[in-house]
């Protein structure tokens, strides 16, 4: 399927009344991101106003793509979102990170800590968000 193609079914999907479908397409456009189409079609999949498993779904694929840019665009989102959908992506970033060892957590810390200054307001408070969550252990700078 060329290229254009692909791209007019992900639109078509990621406005489906079926939750299932967008949060599938949220998971497919994760591997797409950086394009800034296909950004704004993650962003609006994040902020999804009909079913935080959306919202979950996609920042878990953008997560797990492990790239500034998609990280950058789950705390967008983050600092963005509603109740309901900073709690989903707050349970995705945990879910995500869980397990991976102290040095992943490190990373994230490091990584939020340097978005604290970022110019957009919502990744600013995203951030802030994220460095509540955990604090790495054994961390004498915090």
């Amino acid at each position: 399927m060329p290229e254009d193609e692909r791209l007019a079914e992900l639109r078509r999907d990621a406005c489906s009344p079926s939750w299932e479908v967008r949060a599938t397409t949220g998971q497919r456009l994760a591997l797409l991101v950086g394009d800034p189409g296909v950004d704004d079609l993650l962003t609006s999949l994040l902020l999804d106003p009909i079913d935080t498993a959306v919202t979950y779904e996609t920042a878990r694929s953008l997560l797990r793509h492990d790239d500034a840019h998609a990280v950058r665009l789950v705390l967008t989102a983050l600092g963005g979102g509603d109740g309901d959908q900073a709690d989903e992506i707050m349970a995705a970033i945990s879910h995500t990170y869980e397990g991976e060892g102290e040095g992943v957590w490190r990373a994230v810390w490091q990584r939020c800590q340097a978005l604290l200054e970022d110019p957009d307001e919502r990744v600013r408070l995203g951030a802030a968000s994220v460095l509540g969550l955990r604090r790495p252990s054994n961390d004498n700078t915090i």
